[in-house]
């Protein structure tokens, strides 16, 4: 038999692979692998944290084409990427006394009165609610991302992905973005109102984005640009129109004597 790891051959006896330790059944991508990716990120732990870490930006599409193509054993899961990086975010932004009461005008940070205007509090709680919940929003918003992601790469890379490899594509990109909004917050808090160092990564992000695409599918940079540039567009409004249903939400909740519902 022969590993997808390592591509060296074993018996059929071993369960696992002698000279890597991968599993022998090691299939493809499915939706039961999503849902043990899931479970993995909350309760389990596998070894590579620092390898797929710099993976993710030395050869980030090699990496993620790697792991769905099988050599799993040495990568860190997607989704348990996806947790691990999100509760250090958490936890550098509580031990920073960053907190989610400010939005950004410009350059400049305004606090949130509620005598501003009618909606502040519902303007506030939803800020608050977005920065207490970045992960399980970033879950909610995958199936959309994946959705933009398989729209935009054409019908050869559907074929070649299922829908569930596109969403592990999409999970290490989202772990990529969230790595710049770290680096942003520390400079930032090193930095203060010196430099908006939230859009540069915004571009550096796109960059990383445009390089998956071409390790990924390889092509022409050019083309893999106007590829992420579709992807990163349809993203955005996607998440926008996510925020909106969340801010009804709110609003209803605050006010819903002064909403007429038939």
């Amino acid at each position: 038999m022969l590993c997808k790891n390592c591509q060296s051959e074993f018996d059929d006896a071993f369960q696992y692979c002698p000279h890597c330790g991968q599993k022998r059944d090691t299939k493809r991508l499915n939706w039961a692998s999503l849902s043990d990716n899931l479970a993995k990120g909350w309760l389990g732990s596998d070894r590579g944290v620092f390898f797929t870490l710099k993976a993710l930006f030395t050869r980030p599409g090699k990496m993620m084409k790697e792991y769905i193509e099988g050599k799993r054993i040495q990568y860190f899961g997607p989704f348990q990427m996806l947790f691990l990086i999100a509760t250090f975010y958490y936890f550098l932004k509580f031990l920073l006394g960053v907190n989610g009461d400010v939005i950004l005008d410009g350059n400049e940070k305004i606090v949130i009165e509620e005598e501003t205007v009618q909606l502040t509090p519902v303007i506030k709680k939803t800020f608050n609610f977005i920065n207490d919940h970045l992960t399980l929003l970033w879950l909610l918003a995958i199936p959309f991302l994946t959705g933009a992601f398989r729209l935009i790469i054409g019908r050869a890379a559907r074929k070649k992905y299922n829908f569930v490899e596109s969403s592990f594509i999409i999970t290490y990109s989202i772990s990529q973005l969230l790595i710049f909004n770290i680096l942003g917050l520390l400079l930032e808090t090193i930095f203060v109102d010196s430099i908006n160092f939230s859009v540069w990564f915004v571009f550096a992000y796109f960059f990383i984005l445009t390089w998956d695409l071409k390790q990924i599918f390889g092509g022409s940079f050019s083309r893999n640009f106007f590829k992420g540039l579709g992807i990163f567009a349809l993203s955005m409004l996607l998440i926008f129109f996510i925020l909106i249903i969340i801010i009804s939400i709110f609003v209803y909740s605050y006010y819903p004597d002064n909403l007429n519902i038939h």
